[in-house]
């Protein structure tokens, strides 16, 4: 609330000096002709002032102030003759939307959205980290990761299932082993073929010539060394990222790229610089992005909210777990 006039009077009159050269209000009433000086001084301001608040009145759509006029030139007229407080409504109703959206709701719309029930939405604060004896820290995801759910949005289009590493190609004596997302003895273990004889492989099912393809994998390798995990495109290239891999330790590898255009069937490959390694391999999955629906999607959700998208089952497994019962 702005001051009034006499209130800025008063304030002008404690920025002159203390002193017996200034009248005060006691022995003349602010009749003098000193302070009608200052009440006509602090007008201005007061009046300054008194049109802040109005404007403040007129902008924020909360009250019979409200400058419908103004609003309606943003927001569009009314189809019919609306009442004031009608108008009003239809306003905040425009500006507000249809309400909070839950995570239920933005999972339906996600499925609607790809015409896919399969699609799921997920939210989970990640885990405080365990420093010390007493087990104290910050959560392992915090800044944006506060405010973004988790997506799976793509279709697997691996042709085989995430833990079914026997059905590679150049895979072989595969000994079952623990997964870090099952938590169970699904993963795979076998010798990695070096680079210089080829690779493991798998094919990318139904993908379009221009796709992009996104890809994850769970890997563990007995030794330090680089792991390559990439595709073979339609147009007969192979490309991929490099991952620098901790011995003895599961890396969750991810890669994303165009397939190009061509006939060549295209695959998902892994390899190693070296090959000597024994590797472990969990829970590989394959989809195609499509930018124009996750804009889409993200567009319905709350502002400075975020989504983070990944294929149908990628995450569904892994966050169904206590995440003090996982250990990587």
């Amino acid at each position: 609330m702005s001051l009034t006039a006499r209130e800025h009077a008063l304030l002008l009159g404690r920025l002159l000096p203390q002193g017996p050269a200034w009248p005060t209000t006691e022995k003349t009433n602010g009749l003098d002709d000193f302070h009608l000086l200052l009440e006509s001084m602090a007008q201005e301001p007061a009046r300054v002032g008194a049109d802040y608040d109005l404007i403040l009145e007129e902008l924020i759509p909360d009250s019979d102030l409200t400058d419908l006029d103004s609003w309606e030139r943003v927001v569009g007229p009314p189809p019919e003759a609306l009442t004031d407080e009608d108008r009003l409504d239809r306003i905040r109703a425009i500006l507000n939307g249809p309400g909070s959206p839950t995570l239920a709701i933005l999972e339906q719309f996600a499925k609607l959205m790809a015409g896919n029930p399969d699609v799921r939405m997920y939210h989970r604060v990640g885990p405080r980290s365990a420093t010390g004896s007493g087990q104290c820290g910050d959560r392992l995801r915090t800044g944006e990761w506060d405010f973004t759910a988790l997506c799976e949005l793509m279709p697997n289009v691996l042709g085989v299932g995430p833990d079914e590493f026997e059905a590679w190609t150049n895979v072989s004596t595969v000994t079952a082993v623990a997964s870090p997302v099952t938590l169970a003895a699904t993963a795979d273990t076998f010798p990695m073929p070096p680079i210089a004889w080829g690779f493991i492989e798998t094919p990318l099912v139904g993908t379009q010539d221009g796709a992009t393809v996104y890809a994850s994998v769970w890997i563990r390798s007995s030794i330090a060394e680089e792991i390559a995990l990439g595709f073979l495109g339609r147009d007969g290239v192979t490309a991929g990222t490099v991952f620098q891999c901790t011995a003895n330790v599961w890396h969750r590898l991810t890669h994303e790229g165009p397939i190009g255009v061509g006939t060549t069937e295209p695959l998902l490959r892994v390899t190693s610089e070296t090959g000597a390694a024994l590797v472990a391999m969990s829970w590989a999955v394959a989809g195609v992005r499509d930018q124009v629906l996750q804009d889409l999607i993200t567009a319905r959700f709350p502002i400075h909210t975020n989504c983070h998208f990944g294929v149908i089952g990628e995450y569904a497994t892994l966050l169904s777990h206590n995440p003090n019962a996982v250990n990587w």
